[in-house]
């Protein structure tokens, strides 16, 4: 039995299909006959190819539109700039707020500057003569616009110098930018634009800092501190005619001065600050003190190492190698002149309680009166000698010139002694000295010495009186000469009393 049956092809067409039930006719028309996948996969190919060729078409067609695009923006932007250039002046003065005679001074100053830039580049070329100003009408009144090469030179020069002058003002008057910005815009409008904007004076702020670079300083408390380079900052003062010429009238011998004190700004947190000054220049006021580093940190021997490494390396380089500017050569002749504390930790010294304190290498037990040895000679005086007027007069008289201090410290045998494990082995010297100037360069801050004896002398008179209840006496000889002290009772949570008295420094301390 035959039964056969159409099925439509994907093209459109038709095949017949017949199914025998004799097995080898049926396999001879199979043979014959293409199969419905082979249909399928020739139609599949026929549509990839013409996706292939579609493609190829869009491709060519996007670049030629790509092409037309590009030059029509090339046409465009000429005809922008030559726009531009053509009413590139007009725009200048256009305002739809206010006219332009109705602008504040410094606003129409701006647009005069505008103008100035535009045909200063118009006439950039021109070599046959040069362009001195520029004359025009705006509303009916003239405005003048000088062209010369300096022309916006004096007038920016003299706002940059404006800004300065306020800047250094506002830095020593210690007014912050907030209060400062308040302060200006409290002012009417025209005294307003004789100040700077904050902005203005932050920019300069920051060229001011860019001049010499600031590096930080990891090693301190939090990240928190910055030093600078001294090679730079020399560089930038010997620019200074005057400075240059006051270190040139010394043979080129530049005499520095190094310092560095800690103190404590808050109950946790102490700062750090080393600073130098020039001594040729013979000024000492805070004005022609150089910062070189601060940060946040204790002032002990092994922060101050990490801390402030850097600054001493290069403390040490200069003072034997010098420096080079603008050719000149300069010899650098260093000092050390700090309080005694930090010229022990910079040195790696003992404290001052002991035994080897002193810079000259004596112990502590052969600084007696009139008793001199092989290093040096100093005085030292028992507390009872302080009860007599006349003894206090021989001791400040005998204590405070001393003629003959020779100096035997070095720092070759200061960093050997280090290495010592005994006492008198290492004469003071705990650790190497971080600092490279010679013990013959270092100087002794008198203030500090001075204040600390001053002090002690004055505790020794305040005990005196009030041994000897004569209370009163003090307090009418120091009235007599401006200084206001009283001495009053305070009572204890024991119940009981203790006599304070009002120091020099305005703080109460008790007996």
């Amino acid at each position: 039995m035959l039964s056969k049956f159409k099925v439509k092809s994907v093209g459109g067409g038709s095949f017949q299909t017949h199914f025998y039930h004799n097995r080898e006719q049926s396999c001879a028309l199979v043979q014959t006959q293409p199969s419905l996948i082979e249909v399928y996969e020739a139609e599949i190919r026929r549509l990839r190819e013409e996706n292939c060729n579609l493609k190829i078409q869009h491709n060519t067609m996007a670049n030629q539109l790509n092409e037309v695009l590009a030059q029509l923006q090339q046409a465009n932007a000429e005809k922008l700039l030559q726009k531009q250039r053509i009413i590139g002046t007009k725009n200048v003065f256009y305002n739809t707020k206010k006219d332009f005679w109705q602008l504040t001074p410094a606003a129409r100053n701006n647009k005069k500057r505008k103008v100035r830039q535009l045909v200063a580049q118009s006439v950039e070329g021109l070599k046959e003569f040069e362009p001195i100003e520029i004359k025009f009408t705006v509303q009916g009144r003239e405005v003048v616009i000088p062209l010369g090469h300096d022309a916006g030179d004096e007038k920016d020069n003299s706002t940059c110098r404006t800004t300065q002058h306020v800047l250094v003002a506002k830095d020593e008057g210690l007014i912050s930018d907030e209060a400062y910005h308040e302060l200006r815009m409290a002012l009417p409008d025209e005294e307003r634009e004789i100040l700077p904007p904050i902005s203005v004076l932050k920019q300069e702020r920051n060229r001011q800092n860019g001049i010499i670079a600031l590096y930080s300083i990891p090693e301190a408390k939090k990240g928190d501190g910055v030093r600078r380079d001294i090679k730079a900052i020399l560089s930038q003062l010997l620019s200074i005619q005057s400075i240059k010429n006051t270190v040139q009238a010394n043979g080129n011998e530049l005499r520095l001065r190094f310092a560095a004190d800690g103190r404590r700004t808050s109950n946790k947190i102490g700062t750090v600050m080393a600073v130098f000054n020039i001594l040729n220049e013979q000024r000492h006021d805070c004005d022609h003190q150089y910062p070189i580093a601060l940060y946040n940190g204790k002032e002990d021997y092994l922060e101050v190492k990490n801390c402030l490494g850097p600054v001493f390396a290069q403390v040490n380089d200069l003072q034997q190698n010098g420096i080079e500017v603008d050719g000149i050569h300069y010899k650098v002749i260093w000092y050390c002149c700090s309080d005694w504390k930090f010229l022990a930790m910079a040195y790696g010294l003992n404290a001052a309680t002991g035994k080897y304190f002193c810079i000259c290498k004596s112990a502590s037990n052969i600084l007696n009166y009139g008793l001199k040895d092989k290093f040096c000679r100093q005085y030292k005086y028992k507390m009872q000698c302080l009860l007599g007027i006349f003894l206090i007069k021989i001791l400040l008289f005998n204590f405070f010139l001393v003629h003959d201090w020779p100096i035997e410290r070095n720092l070759q045998q200061c960093m050997k002694n280090s290495a010592e494990k005994t006492t008198d082995g290492r004469k003071g010297s705990i650790h190497e000295p971080l600092i490279s100037i010679p013990f013959t360069q270092v100087i002794v801050d008198t203030l500090h010495l001075f204040l600390r004896i001053m002090g002690l002398l004055f505790h020794q008179v305040i005990e005196f009186v009030i041994n000897k209840k004569r209370m009163d006496i003090l307090e009418k000889e120091l009235e007599n000469i401006g200084v206001p002290f009283k001495f009053f009772q305070v009572q204890c949570e024991d119940g009981s009393s203790q006599t304070q008295w009002t120091r020099l420094d305005g703080k109460n301390a008790h007996c």
